[in-house]
């Protein structure tokens, strides 16, 4: 074998090496058993979220609303939700569909849920993944399918500095939208949702550099998709009624924010439309805009309808007196503490980008020479190979350092935001004593609760950044173990068939796995700093879903019921039990959420909430806090657009 010298990254070689393409069409059966190599490849290099009953159970809800509308029946459907902070969805030959944990994160509903899984169900419907690879058929290896299929793919895992980046067409990525519209249209949902979404991602497109870069690099520019989806008839030419319809489903969805929008813009310009009026009515009850009810219900006059929404608007709860003097002395001290945290969690996190930049920079200096024949030399191995055994091995590695990488980096990236937003919090509060209206006291009834969680919260976020900032740390140290591998791999002079021998897979592998173990440590350590800044976000949406006031009126709260039974699944408890409980309406949320996750029910974790702190409760539950933080944001911003 001539050698010819090949810079390797630490841990350039990756699973896109393992096998070759196949030499002619694919059929089902083959197409099924490409994305399988493919598939393996991903779960070992990036891994997936298999054991989180909430998330999985909210993706698949929404899944399987959308495949009975498919029309390929020839290859099996299924979806996995992929353990990465990086926003992207993407479809695999033979059905597989990814949506990462980030991707959930940036998604605020069911309907959103389905316009990104249905964009990626039309490009499996309409082949273009089997076609992308008749178009490049002639590399021989996996490697530029699997840069495609996986944008994701680590910053270690890029061997081939002469292949290119493959991309579905413009036309195809357009088509896929095209398709996963019907598809959504078809199961029910609104597909005015689809373009509402396009246009959120067009706003962060904007700023460009951030956390949706991948994304953007494997899908067409949201302004040019926005355009195309308007004109097509689901939205361009939808009757009233069709629109009043898909409005009336948000409504019913619990999509209170978003409903009420729509709805209001069909009675702009349809004023006769008694659906319509009777659903902005509903939506603005959930809203708590009370004092609109009774101008919407008007033009309705005596119709029964109309008198029953207008006797559940009323009945408030009695507002408590508060003494507001002294909550502005408490205001002023909790500002004034958390002032001084965000200059110290904002020196820590540039010391912290400062150690990471310096891991990536050691990590980069780890290179060796791999001896490779003229052709590209070890590519195209069988998955059965000695090689493959060894380099499956070391996706672990690379699974782990990229997890590292993305852990260590979203808290740096979280910590400020959420910083900021208990600042607005204690504005907001401070709003209500300075322009009170019928519901500020019984939200600065609650004021002391929420100022206790923003202090808890920013509590946390000092220690995520010196827990992020210690990962990074151990795993310095541990680099020498990739060092002693990967100098052991660099020693290898002779690949009999293209192959391993199976002395040097015998000196290698235990070599990989001491390194892969090594790392675990530092990147259980990160997850340890995610699971801290997310904890900090939740309390900090316990406070936003507490000043909503669900429990304003018995109808507000009926209305929250349905909200959090139809998200969740489960049971929610009635008003008498959260008064009983002396609990508020977000940590009836959380105890939602955690019967969701198969502990315990919801009345009951109310109960239990009086002794514990909800937050820990859930985490000492085993819940995570990116979870709960997720299923709490959904609530959110249901009410909020």
């Amino acid at each position: 074998m001539g050698k010819v010298t090949a810079r390797i990254y630490a841990l350039m070689l990756t699973a896109a090496l393992l096998a070759p393409l196949p030499a002619a069409a694919m059929s089902s059966q083959r197409e099924v058993q490409f994305g399988q190599r493919i598939e393996r490849a991903i779960e070992e290099q990036i891994g997936s979220v298999n054991d989180d009953p909430l998330l999985t159970a909210w993706v698949e809800r929404v899944f399987v609303t959308l495949t009975p509308h498919t029309v390929r029946r020839d290859i099996p459907y299924r979806v996995r939700i992929l353990d990465s902070e990086t926003p992207n969805a993407f479809s695999l030959p033979g059905g597989a569909i990814y949506i990462t944990k980030g991707m959930l994160n940036f998604v605020q509903d069911d309907d959103e849920m389905a316009a990104v899984l249905g964009h990626e169900l039309g490009h499996e419907e309409q082949y273009h993944i089997t076609k992308m690879y008749e178009e490049v058929k002639g590399a021989n290896t996996l490697l530029t399918i699997f840069k495609f299929f996986s944008p994701l793919v680590s910053r270690f895992g890029d061997i081939a500095a002469g292949l290119y980046l493959l991309k579905v067409s413009r036309y195809h990525e357009l088509k896929a939208d095209e398709y996963g519209l019907k598809l959504m249209a078809e199961a029910g949902y609104d597909p005015q949702t689809m373009v509402d979404f396009m246009a959120r991602l067009g706003s962060i497109e904007e700023k460009s550099g951030g956390i949706f870069s991948r994304y953007f690099e494997t899908h067409p520019g949201s302004a040019d998709r926005v355009a195309h989806l308007e004109g097509y008839p689901q939205i361009d030419k939808r009757s009233t009624a069709q629109a009043t319809r898909a409005a009336l489903h948000d409504l019913d969805e619990g999509r209170y924010a978003y409903a009420q929008g729509a709805l209001a813009h069909i009675v702009a310009s349809d004023p006769a439309s008694v659906s319509a009026r009777l659903g902005l009515a509903r939506s603005q009850i959930a809203l708590g805009y009370s004092g609109l009810v009774q101008q919407t219900l008007a033009p309705l006059g005596d119709d029964p309808r109309a008198q029953a929404l207008a006797l559940a608007n009323a009945a408030p709860v009695a507002s408590p007196r508060v003494d507001t003097a002294a909550l502005v002395v408490r205001l002023d001290a909790a500002q004034a503490r958390l002032k001084a945290a965000e200059d110290d969690v904002k020196a820590r996190i540039k010391d912290g980008r400062r150690d990471a930049d310096a891991l990536d920079a050691h990590l980069g200096e780890l290179d060796y020479d791999i001896p490779m024949d003229e052709a590209g030399g070890i590519a195209g191995v069988s998955d059965g190979s000695r090689l493959a055994t060894l380099l499956y091995e070391q996706l672990k590695l690379v699974r782990d350092t990229n997890h590292l990488f993305d852990e260590a980096t979203d808290t740096f990236d979280q910590a400020p935001a959420i910083l900021e937003d208990n600042l607005k919090v204690l504005d907001d509060l401070r709003d209500q004593i300075a322009h009170p209206n019928s519901d500020s006291g019984l939200v600065l009834s609650r004021a002391q609760g929420i100022v206790d969680g923003v202090a808890a919260g920013t509590g946390g976020l000092l220690r995520a950044v010196d827990a992020a900032r210690g990962s990074l740390a151990v795993a310095y140290e541990n680099s020498a173990a990739i060092d002693r591998y990967m100098q052991a791999f660099g020693d290898v002079k002779h690949y009999p068939h293209g192959d391993l021998a199976q002395s040097d897979l015998d000196r290698l592998l235990p070599l990989a796995r001491a390194a892969q173990i090594a790392f675990v440590s530092s990147a259980r350590a990160a997850d340890e700093s995610a699971d801290l800044v997310n904890q900090a976000q939740a309390r900090t949406l316990l406070g936003r879903i507490a000043m909503l006031l669900p429990d304003a009126t018995p109808a507000r709260f009926a209305d929250y019921q349905a909200l959090l039974e139809r998200q969740f699944g489960v049971t929610a408890p009635t008003l008498a039990q959260m008064r009983s409980a002396n609990a508020t309406p977000a940590t009836v949320a959380v105890a939602c959420a955690l019967a969701a996750e198969h502990h315990g029910t919801p009345a009951g974790n109310l109960l239990a909430f009086r002794a514990h702190d909800p937050i820990d409760a859930a985490a000492s539950a085993g819940m995570r806090g990116e979870t709960l933080q997720l299923a709490l944001g959904l609530i959110w911003a249901a009410y909020r657009t």
